[in-house]
């Protein structure tokens, strides 16, 4: 088989193939990048005609979070406020770190709202005034949990 010179249309082609070849696999594997990354819902922020059912996300997720069911826990917070590992997330934050400074939650009072927020005084077993702040999106039109924050 004689040799293909350099400069000849065949090598221009046989280049030009494979230029083609790995411009398809880049574009192919930006759009898999950008699939596995694309948020899978739009959030906005809740307004004042959402503070009951932020309470109620609220008050479903302290019932799963002192149950210690951290699966049923997360299911409460939107896609963009999950953390990678959760089970170690939540026995480092919630159980151990929160648990084990404040016990369980005795009672919670009226709750101020904001913008997309609630600050509601709470009783807990270890720490009789504590302040627990939660912050909330609309993620595909549903009240989800995008922070929960306790404080003495």
């Amino acid at each position: 088989m004689p040799a293909i010179a350099p400069d000849s249309p065949e090598a221009r082609r046989a280049a030009r193939k494979l230029l083609n070849g790995f411009m398809l696999l880049a574009g192919l594997n930006l759009l898999v990048i950008a699939f596995a990354f694309w948020p899978l819902g739009k959030t906005t922020t809740p307004g004042e005609a959402d503070v009951p059912a932020m309470r109620e996300v609220l008050d479903a997720a302290v019932k799963d979070m002192q149950r210690g069911d951290a699966l049923a826990f997360y299911a409460h917070f939107a896609t963009s406020s999950l953390p990678p590992d959760r089970a170690a997330e939540f026995a480092r934050v919630y159980a151990d770190g929160y648990g084990g400074k404040f016990g369980k939650v005795v009672a919670m009072k009226d709750a101020v709202p904001e913008s997309g927020v609630l600050r509601m005084d709470v009783q807990c077993e270890k720490v009789p005034e504590a302040r627990l702040i939660a912050h909330f999106a609309r993620e595909n039109e549903r009240i989800k949990l995008t922070s929960l924050i306790f404080v003495e």
